[in-house]
């Protein structure tokens, strides 16, 4: 019995020492981690923005970022990424187009720039806007399975600020980008309502 604890104990330590059961006890090792984009094609026309983070313990001086970004396990983690956007609603970018602030009395457009979605809504405050009066859904489909969705306000108010929220939907899976709107009043506008009051 003795005999078989020590044989075990010797084994461990050739093991360890060679770094097999990945428990790394040289004494320089020091882990670093690496943020490391997937930005090749996504293959559906899009760009791929997101990263993958990777580990790895360094024995001797630094490890370049760029080998392990080029690595085999990085590539497939990316690959691995895309394959599941494939099969899922990405929001590329959620807003305003032209400017950063609504002015009121004028017209909008919240644009939702979408990859591989069947549908889309929008809500406001949690509550789904009904299309309608000054509300009006705009929906234009195009190759490369994108849609562009927007909502068209007209004769913007005070009370279209707030917290809005683009929801596509594909295959039981939803995926959600959101959005502050802000309003207010053009300079051309407060100078007339100046006017009218000194004249």
């Amino acid at each position: 019995m003795l005999t078989r604890i020590l044989c075990h104990i010797v084994l461990f330590i050739h093991l360890a020492n060679t770094g097999v059961t990945g428990l790394y006890l040289k004494p320089k090792c020091q882990v670093q981690a690496f943020s490391c984009p997937c930005d090749q094609s996504g293959g559906d026309g899009t760009e791929d923005l997101k990263k993958v983070s990777v580990t790895r313990c360094v024995t001797e001086g630094n490890l370049s970022k760029d080998v392990v970004c080029r690595s085999g396990d990085v590539v497939t983690k990316c690959h691995e990424m895309r394959v599941k956007r494939a099969n899922e609603p990405f929001i590329e970018s959620f807003g305003l187009q032209e400017n950063d602030t609504a002015y009121i009395g004028s017209q909008i457009n919240l644009t939702c720039k979408i990859s591989n979605a069947e549908a889309a809504i929008f809500v406001k405050s949690g509550a789904a806007i009904r299309e309608g009066g000054r509300f009006k859904y705009i929906f234009e489909h195009f190759e490369s399975n994108r849609l562009v969705g927007s909502l068209e306000i007209t004769n913007v108010t005070k009370d279209d600020g707030g917290v809005y929220t683009c929801i596509a939907y594909k295959n039981g899976v939803l995926a959600s980008s959101t959005y502050t709107l802000s309003t207010g009043t053009a300079v051309h506008t407060k100078r007339a309502i100046l006017h009218n009051l000194f004249s």
